[in-house]
């Protein structure tokens, strides 16, 4: 059959307008097959590479464990769940991994959703009506943006960990608004951590809710690896908190932890988890077991730091740039998108995957090397990557 014929409209002009625009300001995007993950290195057309782009910080990705679980739980119930949690997909994985979270992150009750995104959209519009006032930090990750946008909520942003700019937003909200503070305690693409005790000290200014996206702190951080909120001792003054799975953890999915009523109400209100198919119970049995093998990570932890101290002092001495934050994630500025993208191509060639982060990810102007350290990278790799960064620049 023909297209473009009488009552229909072509798009693919339009369409390739798009595309060729995407191009010409160097933001067009592909997907590159890596083979199998081998603990911080990855196969790219048939080389070994060592990987600093993966957000597996404790290296749990390939561990035995998470694979045991997996196929015990494949054996038991199948693959698929068949159906939303709420219709006929609810298992016990799904309801021992959603245990497991709410005690991990001492909370009352927790909810699982396919992944961080989904956790993100679907809890964040179920919070804030027409009658509420969300406060964001104007960094924080796309999927928490996604979310306001999709809430009937008035936003106002607020400059990036600018908590007196935050407390006069806090002021001038409509005094018959709740509000909801939306912000990530390790900030995914700056490295840098939220000003979280400043935040909640906020709360004598004027009451409100706070919604804590810890995926990049969790695992990583704090006691047992609880996160930012326990680590600076405020997490009973957190009201929300969104955790991952898929990064330290090694697994996949997302769970949303509070008190009770409010995990009730995502349950009712949150779009992405009602119309969903409930995650594969093989990977909330995945998920339980990283949540063991997390709490009791000390010495992977305790690796992951020591990585990252000697990463950061290494690009330090060899190139006197010094990244913002004290964690994991390490960004190296460039001053546009065709340099960043030229030295992701030479880190390559030297051996080092480290992918260039561009607009939409990050705004204009603030282009990037975002470096992941995992415990799994031996001192040898670290040193390798900081010097060949040392090359290129």
């Amino acid at each position: 059959m023909g297209g473009g014929g009488a009552g229909t409209t072509d798009h693919r002009g339009g369409i390739e307008d798009e595309l060729h625009r995407i191009h010409a300001a160097g933001l067009h995007r592909s997907l590159h097959r890596a083979g199998r993950p081998l603990k911080a290195e990855i196969v790219l057309d048939g080389r070994r590479i060592i990987n600093f782009s993966s957000n597996d910080s404790l290296g749990l990705a390939t561990d035995r464990r998470l694979s045991a679980a997996v196929q015990d739980a494949l054996v038991r119930y199948g693959v698929g769940s068949g159906a939303s949690r709420l219709v006929s997909g609810n298992m016990h994985p799904h309801e021992e991994l959603e245990c497991k979270a709410a005690s991990y992150l001492e909370r009352e009750k927790a909810l699982l959703f396919n992944s961080g995104y989904q956790a993100n959209i679907g809890a964040i519009p179920a919070l804030a009506g027409r009658d509420c006032t969300i406060l964001s930090d104007e960094l924080n990750h796309a999927s928490l943006i996604d979310g306001i946008r999709l809430a009937r909520a008035e936003c106002r942003i607020y400059p990036h960990n600018d908590t007196s700019k935050l407390r006069r937003l806090l002021i001038e909200a409509p005094a018959d608004h709740e509000v909801l503070v939306v912000t990530e305690s390790l900030f995914s693409m700056e490295g840098d951590r939220s000003r979280l005790e400043e935040i909640v000290a906020l709360k004598g200014t004027r009451p409100f809710m706070l919604y804590l996206d810890e995926a990049h702190a969790l695992g990583a951080t704090g006691p047992s690896g609880r996160g930012l909120a326990a680590e600076t001792g405020c997490a009973d003054s957190v009201d929300v908190v969104l955790g991952t799975l898929g990064k330290a953890f090694g697994a996949s999915g997302a769970f949303v932890a509070a008190r009770s009523p409010i995990v009730d109400l995502l349950l009712n209100r949150a779009r992405s988890f009602i119309y969903s198919t409930a995650p594969m119970p093989a990977v909330a049995a995945a998920g339980s077991a990283a949540i063991d093998l997390v709490r009791d990570g000390r010495v992977a932890r305790q690796r992951l730091r020591h990585n990252t101290e000697r990463f950061r002092e290494a690009v330090l001495e060899i190139t006197g740039c010094n990244p913002p934050g004290i964690d994991h994630i390490v960004p190296v500025f460039f001053p546009g998108v065709t340099r960043v993208m030229k030295a992701c191509a030479d880190l390559l060639e030297l051996g080092i995957y480290c992918q260039g982060i561009r607009p939409p990810t990050v705004p204009a102007g603030s282009c990037r090397l975002r470096f992941s350290i995992s415990a799994a990278h031996d001192d040898e790799q670290l040193d390798q990557a900081a010097a060949a960064l040392g090359k290129i620049l």
